[in-house]
């Protein structure tokens, strides 16, 4: 992945946030607590609106595909992953990779609800998720993430065939600290592994305060992610778009 092909994804992504005029609907009890405390949270706060978007997620009641959990790519006891399976069990599914987030210092890819419903929305629509776990601070520093990116990179290219993977179409994706992760992998290129040619056709940050980032309208940065595989579809379908449009057939 070079540093042009991620400067056009950037124009891309800086002019789709600019003329989405979406909200959130068919969430009300989460729209209640997002109007009261934007993005405002204390930790019981913070639960709350967890506890909320849970409720959401099981009314859907969309259909959750295989799960294969705590995967090593690497020696430390929190370089591990989930693997959300392609529904349709497609040959050599294209993946999508999710960074959580947690202020570099604490988070984890799942409580089996929340971040799994982001990587359960992209298995629905043919896309094999990988949800990760990285090194965290202040143990590891700056770039540890993005070194931890590039060994699950490693661990797609070595292990393709058992989990039917496309190594040729991987997309990162990260929200708030995640995000930093994945624009420190996706722009510095000593970084990246066999000298950028990575399979990476593209990269979504999902960040609530970003320079020329216009917010989806009625979400804050929590509910932005949280909201993955409710009946809200306010920003997801757009991504879906994005990542279909990248894909090298």
């Amino acid at each position: 992945m070079n540093i042009l092909k991620m400067m056009i994804f950037f124009i891309f992504t800086i002019f789709l946030s600019s003329i989405v005029n979406s909200q959130v609907y068919k969430t009300d009890e989460a729209q209640l607590l997002i109007n009261k405390y934007e993005s405002n949270y204390s930790n019981n706060e913070l639960d709350k609106l967890r506890a909320i978007y849970k409720k959401h997620i099981r009314s859907a009641d969309f259909e959750t595909g295989i799960i294969e959990r705590n995967i090593p790519y690497g020696n430390h006891l929190l370089q591990k992953i989930d693997i959300h399976h392609n529904h349709n069990h497609i040959e050599k599914s294209p993946v999508i990779i999710f960074i959580h987030g947690g202020a570099f210092v604490r988070g984890d890819k799942s409580d089996t609800e929340i971040f799994d419903n982001v990587l359960n929305y992209f298995a629905r629509h043919n896309f094999t998720g990988i949800n990760a776990n990285y090194r965290l601070a202040p143990d590891f520093k700056w770039p540890s993430g993005a070194i931890d990116i590039g060994k699950i990179l490693m661990w797609i290219k070595t292990n393709r065939d058992d989990y039917n993977l496309d190594e040729k179409n991987i997309f990162l994706m990260g929200h708030s600290a995640g995000a930093a992760h994945v624009a420190t992998y996706s722009l510095n290129e000593e970084l990246q592994i066999n000298d950028g040619i990575d399979g990476v056709k593209g990269a979504i940050l999902i960040q609530n305060k970003c320079p020329q980032h216009k917010q989806i309208l009625g979400h804050n940065h929590y509910s932005m992610m949280y909201h993955f595989n409710t009946e809200d579809d306010s920003i997801a379908n757009d991504i879906l778009i994005f990542l279909k449009s990248k894909l090298k057939h």
